[in-house]
């Protein structure tokens, strides 16, 4: 087998740990199994038996910097708050790699409730955009094609073009449908790290993947809210529209608002996929707090 350097797999499915003369074959699974062995968090090298306080002698880590108890916890984990939860999803946007090193690699209560708030969130912005949505939106955009398509005989086109739900029950079976939706591809996220981190020679549990992915679900929260804010958009932009000769501001109009809501689902899908990587790659040699 050829050595790898920081884990990998060979042709017969064994993953290897560390490089050089250092390198460990480990089964598939081995790595998930054996979460007691202490590993160097940059490199995967097993540390185990090595003197405290040395470094790695593979990558020259310290040693410190892969002890479980270095993993404090985001500022979520310290101490559920208001603040604290605007902190850790400000941080986990803008500086995940900092947020996942310090992410305390327990599926405990702070960090369930912080899968659920997102997916709420995820949830209820859409939802409450969708309700008032005949309302406000519908008069909005149909005085603009009036005001728009005058020279055209006065033709005032509706906002069927909106790919939202409109009526009461698409609105209910809507409410239902998205969290159970998000749910589900949340599970599916960490059935899928787990999949590919035993193929590459990472350890990653079922606590470390759904950690991750509880903080990572700012991703879904963040889609949520621009779909929320795609119709808003899509009429703030009328002035634009009034640039182009009718026949096309009433084009460039639908084709927004029938496109605008649906990319915003695929923008917090790639939000969502892009800070699980991040995670996952700064958690795949972690190693786990010891059961109290």
């Amino acid at each position: 087998m050829e050595e790898s350097r920081g884990g990998g797999v060979d042709e017969k499915g064994t993953g290897a740990i560390g490089g050089g003369e250092h390198t460990y074959c480990l089964g598939m699974g081995d790595l998930e199994q054996r979460g007691a062995g202490l590993l160097c968090e940059r490199c995967g090298y097993p540390l185990g038996g090595l003197e405290e306080g040395g470094v790695c002698p593979e990558c020259g880590l310290a040693m410190a910097e892969s002890l479980p108890e270095r993993r404090a916890g985001t500022a979520w984990q310290r101490g559920p708050s208001v603040r604290s939860l605007a902190a850790t999803a400000w941080g986990t946007v803008v500086r995940p790699r900092v947020v996942f090193r310090e992410l305390r690699l327990r599926m405990d209560r702070a960090s369930r409730c912080l899968l659920a708030f997102y997916l709420l969130l995820a949830t209820v912005v859409p939802v409450g955009m969708w309700i008032g949505f005949g309302a406000r939106f519908d008069r909005g955009m149909s005085l603009w094609y009036v005001r728009s398509t005058t020279t055209m005989g006065g033709l005032a086109a509706d906002t069927d073009a909106f790919s939202v739900p409109r009526s009461s029950r698409a609105v209910v079976i809507g409410a239902i449908a998205l969290p159970a939706l998000l749910v589900t591809l949340t599970w599916i996220e960490t059935l899928g790290v787990r999949f590919f981190g035993r193929r590459r020679g990472w350890r990653v549990t079922k606590p470390i993947a759904w950690t991750v992915c509880s903080h990572a679900a700012i991703g879904w929260a963040i889609g949520g809210v621009v779909h929320a804010l795609s119709p808003w958009v899509v009429m703030w932009l009328r002035p634009v529209y009034d640039l182009f000769p009718p026949a096309t501001g009433v084009r460039i109009a639908v084709e927004l608002a029938t496109w605008a809501p649906i990319a915003a689902i695929f923008i917090g899908m790639l939000a969502f996929e892009s800070l699980v990587y991040a995670g996952i790659r700064a958690c795949r040699y972690a190693n786990e707090p010891r059961a109290d």
